[in-house]
């Protein structure tokens, strides 16, 4: 999609946005069989932004000897469909300036839309068209397992992609969440397009999609655009797949992998409260004071600012559908990995013990609600915020609701979850780096305080 209209529009979005409350008004349509739409109205530009996820339909589905099905399958979406070859669909699409995206998660896969109003609706008979009559010849096959393939190799040649791997597969041993998203050389040289034709039928159907829409969109809009598309996906009324409910392993444990690099990549996780808990909004606020802001958050002020430990660093929140989990990660050169990570545990310790300030939770309440009408600033925005609100059954409400939910939290609350989820033992830390002769040594400068370097 051409940049200076994605920018025009995000700028006429802020233009007459004074704040969330103002600007965001949910509204619900039904497009057929019962799929239900969520959307937000803003005509200030003439755009449409549409997602479509389809829950259960991520890598965690990806059967043992298949993996990097689902990842597979979303690239093969966009290489031809009908009477369409690759290069014809693609120039459907270039045509009317239309992107449609498709990406894989462990969780889900999602298709993002995005096109002038003027081009809804053929957005939406393209799309159709490749969910019901995806064209899947042998040399797009060919090319897309070519292109995955390489992916993969690049890589295995990034710190940060295998520690992600070297924990993940400790973390959910024996649990499909342990998935590579990608696959390996082998799984995707033994995918084939029955392979793709039997996700679709399974995972992408009627029974599992949630849409949400911004933009400069109407329940009439909304109805012809994606009548076509809810006819063309599977008839499944049983819902998306379920997948087990799990817990993070290996909890204690340190893995390592050395590997010929300057900088070595550093990342924990611990179990955390599910995203459905009444205590997820004082898991938050305290996810964001210890790493949620990676200058001015307590690992950011101790290991990166004070110690000079650190590139960087920060923590987030990963609510999957089986699993809750609290996780960071940081950069640091090879020689000062070990006392990075032991830094790190000493910030988590005193933490877990005396928990938080009553000023770092009146701070942190503050950006949290603060904040959030800024990260409401395009219809893209918007329209993952309503998908958000969906998958995690926030209500329709939701924005309104926000400010409050977060603003009752007491500093004791924020401590007590802290008490529960923020014990050293209860991470895994994977470390992935160079020995210590290869880079640089001594303290790495602090970043300046007057940098804004916030999540």
């Amino acid at each position: 999609m051409d940049y200076k209209l994605r920018m025009v529009a995000a700028l006429m979005w802020l233009c007459t946005a004074t704040s969330a409350h103002a600007a965001i008004t949910v509204e619900t349509t039904s497009v057929g069989h019962g799929v239900k739409v969520w959307y937000a109205q803003n005509p200030s530009a003439p755009v449409v932004d549409v997602v479509l996820s389809f829950e259960g339909a991520g890598s965690a589905s990806d059967p043992e000897g298949k993996g990097g099905r689902a990842a597979f399958a979303a690239s093969m979406l966009t290489e031809g469909a009908g009477n369409l070859d690759s290069a014809a669909f693609r120039r459907a699409l270039d045509e009317k300036a239309i992107s449609l995206e498709v990406n894989t998660s462990d969780d889900r896969l999602q298709i993002h839309i995005y096109c002038l109003r003027e081009h809804a609706t053929r957005a939406g008979e393209l799309l159709a068209m490749a969910l019901n009559k995806p064209l899947l010849a042998e040399a797009d096959q060919q090319r897309m397992k070519s292109d995955i393939t390489s992916l993969l190799a690049r890589l295995n040649e990034r710190p940060g992609y295998l520690a992600s791997r070297l924990l993940s597969t400790r973390a959910f041993k024996g649990h499909p969440y342990s998935n590579a998203e990608y696959g390996d050389a082998t799984s995707v040289a033994a995918l084939n397009a029955n392979d793709v034709r039997d996700f679709l039928r399974t995972y992408i159907t009627r029974g599992n999609v949630m849409v949400a829409a911004s933009g400069d969109v109407d329940a009439s809009l909304l109805d012809d655009m994606l009548e076509p598309v809810v006819e063309a996906l599977a008839d499944n009324d049983s819902g998306a797949v379920a997948v087990t409910q799990t817990t993070l392993a290996g909890s204690g444990e340190t893995l390592r992998q050395t590997m010929p690099v300057p900088q070595t990549t550093v990342l924990f996780a611990a179990p955390a409260i599910a995203r459905d808990d009444p205590r997820f909004y004082a898991q938050y606020l305290l996810n964001y004071i210890l790493g949620g802001s990676a200058l001015f958050s307590r690992l950011g002020d101790e290991v990166r600012q004070k110690k000079g430990l650190v590139y960087s660093i920060d923590t987030d929140l990963d609510m999957k559908r089986g699993a809750a989990v609290i996780a960071g990660s940081l950069a640091t050169r090879n020689a000062t990995a070990d006392e990075a990570v032991a830094q790190v545990k000493t910030v988590l310790d005193a933490m877990y013990k005396t928990g938080v300030t009553t000023q770092e939770c009146e701070d942190a309440k503050n950006h949290v609600i603060g904040a959030f009408a800024r990260t409401l600033d395009s219809s893209s925005s918007v329209a993952s915020m309503l998908m958000a609100m969906q998958i995690h059954k926030l209500g329709e409400d939701y924005i309104e609701k926000r400010a409050s939910l977060f603003s009752k939290v007491s500093c004791g609350e924020v401590n007590a979850v802290a008490s529960e989820i923020l014990n050293p033992a209860n991470f895994l830390f994977a470390i992935v780096g160079g020995t210590a002769d290869i880079g640089g040594t001594g303290p790495i400068p602090v970043a300046s305080p007057a940098h804004s370097d916030v999540k």
